[in-house]
């Protein structure tokens, strides 16, 4: 699983997408594609209100993550106060960022590289 960071309420947090957060996108949404769809939608307070969902949940996951690690994380801000952190200006960064970490948690960590063999 790969972690984000984003800049929230003058804070690094950290963001992922992990299975707690995707049972909540499918419960919500009824699966990523539709999650997606409303988040690039052109109905504006739909694709707020899926923005800061889903930011709010990855970051829910991202301290988590960092609670179980063992690594120094701010607690999650709650939608409201993420409401009142950013602007519409902000809109396309937020999205953004909430594809790059649901994007990055489904690579692989290893991949495997294609050798050529001599007498394969």
């Amino acid at each position: 699983m790969k972690i984000v960071e984003i800049e929230a309420l003058g804070e690094k947090r950290l963001m992922c997408c992990n299975l707690r957060t995707m049972k909540a996108i499918t419960q919500k949404f009824g699966g990523s594609a539709e999650m997606r769809e409303k988040l690039s939608g052109a109905n504006v307070d739909e694709t707020l209100d899926t923005a800061i969902w889903l930011i709010s949940a990855m970051l829910d996951g991202g301290y988590r993550y960092a609670q179980k690690n063992g690594v120094a994380c701010a607690p999650p801000p709650t939608e409201e106060e993420l409401l009142d952190s950013f602007g519409l200006d902000d809109l396309m960064d937020l999205q953004r960022k909430a594809m790059e970490a649901m994007t990055s948690s489904s690579e692989p960590d290893v991949k495997a590289e294609a050798v050529e063999r001599k007498n394969g």
